[in-house]
């Protein structure tokens, strides 16, 4: 019988200064990676898989060296993977050290315990079941996503400054005018209003880990840590929501949470507060 050859021949590691993706996998999953691993390649995408590793390096300093330098970690999860030592320690290393993961599975893998608690929070795309094109097109948007966020030169050089004083102006004689009436208004009809609610509020003080921890507490705290192990992060993002009526500007992160069987958690967490609201239950 004629050896199938493997799809990882011929896709060369990134070995340059610039952001790049760490594959980690399992070798007994090379050609379904490799499959991956051509199309990241035909579109830009720089990564960098442990292929010709020279002789006498020390593998596991290699390796974590690699991982720590990454932007991003891809880990192609299957049974394969996770039945090997090797890839659960790059899994647990990412994780610890919190570089950004996405956990593409091949198959409906069977997981240790510790490893569908690691991998319960982090975003998941299940490739075996997907359509390629969607596949790849969710994939794609994930790796868009920055990483970290740094300010841009501009924004350093105005945070050195102090910020300008601001002159009021004064306030012109028909507007004097209709808050007068409306102050009149408010106080004949006997209405206690605190304009101070209406003011909108944006701050961002509650980072995309810490959005991701709080979600996940309160989805453990919903279904339980034994059901809980049956779900993966779908999606999260930050968005900017309007507060009812008084259309007050809060900054929302969105993560939902799905089982194979198409049950779905959607949390929100406040950026600001921290604090978490589950939106609907399907």
């Amino acid at each position: 019988m004629q050896k199938q050859r493997c799809r990882m021949n011929g896709l060369k590691p990134y070995t340059g200064s610039e952001p790049y993706v760490f594959i980690s996998y399992a070798h007994a999953d090379e050609q379904a990676v490799g499959s991956v691993l051509e199309n990241l390649e035909r579109n830009g995408v720089r990564f960098w898989y442990d292929d010709g590793i020279e002789a006498g390096s020390e593998w596991p300093e290699y390796i974590a060296a690699r991982l720590a330098a990454a932007d991003t970690m891809i880990a192609f999860v299957s049974n394969a993977y996770a039945a090997s030592h090797n890839c659960r320690k790059e899994l647990h290393y990412a994780v610890t050290k919190g570089i950004r993961t996405i956990n593409v599975f091949l198959e409906d893998a069977a997981l240790t315990p510790g490893m569908a608690l690691q991998i319960g929070n982090i975003f998941a795309l299940m490739k075996y079941r997907m359509e390629e094109h969607d596949f790849y097109d969710r994939l794609y948007r994930a790796l868009q996503t920055p990483a970290k966020s740094e300010p841009d030169a501009e924004a350093k050089e105005k945070a050195g400054k102090p910020a300008p004083e601001k002159r009021r102006k004064p306030i012109r004689p028909i507007l004097r005018a209709v808050l007068g009436i409306l102050l009149t208004a408010v106080v004949l009809s006997g209405i206690c209003f605190i304009p101070a609610a209406v003011s909108a509020t944006r701050t961002v003080s509650v980072s995309r880990e810490e959005a991701l921890a709080a979600a996940e507490a309160r989805f453990r705290e919903l279904v339980g840590e034994e059901a809980a192990q049956g779900f993966y992060v779908d999606y999260i993002s930050r968005r900017l929501r309007h507060d009812g009526s008084l259309f007050k500007g809060v900054y929302i992160y969105n993560v939902e949470y799905q089982n194979q069987d198409g049950t779905e958690y959607k949390i929100e967490v406040n950026a600001s507060t921290g604090k978490t609201v589950v939106r609907d239950i399907d």
